[in-house]
């Protein structure tokens, strides 16, 4: 396992970091769709572009006379939704290729369309924002691209076409006049019999006011993130940083989402008391009010000296968040993280019991590291912090050396008949390294080192 992952894991991270966009990957922004595979023509076999962000272009091949492309988009701003197409007539040894666009709602009713565009080559179609047949409302709809011959039906008569049929010089955009326009696409039909090879009719549908579409397991996820950003940052999510925590999600898990909003500088600033931080746990990871006597527990633990990752662990690694966390389609914590944040703690342990200091950064990154590799021992590393000039300047008392250890080396406070044990055995001339050495090969250790996945001794 990289200790690369560690690294990360406590990192204070920007609620908002700006993710390339990918093609076909789920999260992107400003992207090229490239039609896969061949698209279908109905609304049942329309092509999703799945994805988060803006998409500017579609790209696909017609292949037949009667081939037609459907999409599914996401219109956001439908006053400037355009979409125009390049491509038409270069189909290789021909010039009839000849396009025209299609919009409808998420229905299957017609919206408008169009077969040749203003002011630009004849042979591609063009619709235009701002019109008044456009669409009107934010929404999902359907954009299709065809040959000139081909027309969109609603039934299987001939008084079932939707859209009136157009007449030169072609460029009206038409609106769903026909007789089938009140009911939903169903079947699409050619006027010619004339057979052409579109086997390189490429084409580029140039597009404004459109986003990708979610899919319903991403809708789920997003829903997932924005509750965070509204408990947590006590705001609405931008885009990049939206697409940042999804990639996260897909990549890894509910848990490396709650520390990163948990650590980032946004939430840090707000610099909440104990019991605001905890309320705010409870609301995200629980979707509930704290109970009585679970608040007092966690806040008793902090007063305890317990830090706040711990107290996030606590509460992303409980059943109750891997409930929450499965509702929204969203994996709660891995395996991989759990081994990662318990090897962290440790290490955290030891600055903060033994060195009385928070952790720096490449130090802990350091021994964590280490410890993650399989290229150090627990218990080498407990000795080099008790050996450490660090240490041997804080000049403890025996009673302060051997507590010490306890919550070092076990994680725990002592217990009243240990601690006397090992105090009596100091006194009787055991010196304070046999002592360390006694916590290392102890039973109670090795279990512990077990349980982190690290080699005690």
């Amino acid at each position: 396992m990289s200790g690369n992952l560690t690294r990360t894991f406590f990192r204070p991270v920007c609620s908002t970091i700006l993710m390339a966009g990918i093609l076909f990957s789920n999260t992107s922004t400003a992207a090229t769709w490239q039609e896969q595979g061949d698209a279908g023509s109905l609304l049942n076999s329309a092509q999703s572009i799945l994805g988060v962000g803006n998409v500017e272009t579609i790209e696909g091949k017609i292949s037949a006379r009667s081939d037609v492309d459907l999409y599914k988009i996401y219109i956001s701003d439908p006053s400037a939704f355009s979409a125009v197409v390049s491509g038409g007539g270069d189909v290789a040894g021909d010039t009839d290729w000849d396009s025209k666009l299609w919009l409808f709602d998420e229905n299957g009713l017609g919206i408008y369309a169009n077969d040749d565009a203003v002011n630009r080559n004849e042979a591609d179609a063009g619709l235009p924002s701002s019109h008044a047949l456009g669409p009107q409302v934010a929404g999902n709809y359907f954009l299709a691209i065809s040959d000139d011959d081909v027309s969109p039906f609603s039934g299987p008569t001939l008084n079932d076409l939707i859209f009136a049929v157009s007449n030169s010089p072609y460029t009206a955009i038409l609106a769903p006049t026909g007789g089938g326009s009140t009911s939903p696409l169903t079947d699409w039909r050619s006027a010619s019999s004339t057979v052409i090879d579109y086997a390189n009719a490429n084409y580029s549908i140039a597009l404004n006011g459109a986003e990708l579409v979610p899919s319903a397991e991403m809708q789920s996820q997003i829903e997932f993130i924005e509750r965070f950003y509204v408990n947590i940052l006590g705001r609405a999510s931008d885009q990049d940083g939206l697409n940042y925590w999804l990639n996260i999600i897909q990549t890894q898990s509910g848990a490396k989402v709650a520390f990163g909003f948990l650590n980032s500088n946004e939430f840090l600033a707000l610099n909440l008391d104990k019991p605001d931080f905890v309320n705010i746990l409870y609301k995200t990871m629980f979707d509930r009010e704290p109970d009585e006597s679970g608040l007092g527990f966690w806040l008793s633990n902090l007063d305890a000296g317990y830090s706040r990752d711990e107290v996030i662990y606590g509460f992303v690694s409980s059943l109750e968040f891997a409930a929450l966390a499965d509702s929204f389609d969203v994996t709660p914590i891995s395996e991989n993280e759990e081994t990662e944040f318990l090897i962290d703690n440790f290490v955290r342990r030891f600055y903060k019991f033994v060195l009385n200091r928070d952790p720096d950064t490449v130090g802990n990154d350091y021994w964590t590291s280490k410890l993650l590799n399989g290229d150090e021992t627990g218990g080498n590393i407990a000795r080099g912090f008790f050996k450490s000039s660090e240490f041997l300047a804080r000049n403890t008392t025996d009673d302060e050396f051997v507590e010490i250890a306890y919550q070092a080396i076990f994680g725990r406070t002592s217990d009243l008949d240990g601690k006397q044990n090992w105090l009596g055995r100091l006194a009787a001339g055991t010196t304070r390294e046999e002592l360390i050495n006694g916590f290392i090969i102890s039973q109670e250790f090795s279990v512990l080192a077990e349980r982190f996945g690290i080699r005690a001794n």
